[in-house]
C-alpha cells in the first residue's frame, strides 16, 4: 500500500474491501472485460473491481426500453 503511482497495477491484499485508501484513481485492469480503469471508491467497494461499463444498473434495462420506444416512435412518425 505503500505506492503511489498512478500506473501501478499490482495487487496489494488488505484485512478488508476500506483497508485501500492508497489505491483510489489508480489504473487496474477490469475483472470482467479486462480493459484497464482508474479505481473509484465503488470499485474499491467490490470484491472483485470492475469498469463502469461493465457495472449493470437497474435503470438501464428501463432506459434501454424506453430509447427502444421512442426511436420506434420516431421511426413510425418519419414514414408517414
Amino acid at each position: 500500500m505503500k505506492c503511489i503511482e498512478s500506473e501501478c497495477t499490482h495487487y496489494i491484499f488488505g484485512a478488508s474491501k476500506l483497508s485501500f485508501p492508497l489505491l483510489r484513481d489508480k489504473i487496474s485492469l477490469c475483472n470482467r472485460c479486462g480493459d484497464p480503469f482508474i479505481l473509484s471508491r465503488r470499485a474499491l467497494r467490490m470484491a472483485e473491481p470492475c469498469c463502469d461499463q461493465c457495472v449493470k444498473k437497474r435503470k438501464s434495462a428501463k432506459a434501454k426500453s424506453a430509447e427502444d420506444f421512442f426511436a420506434e416512435l420516431t421511426h413510425s412518425l418519419d414514414k408517414g
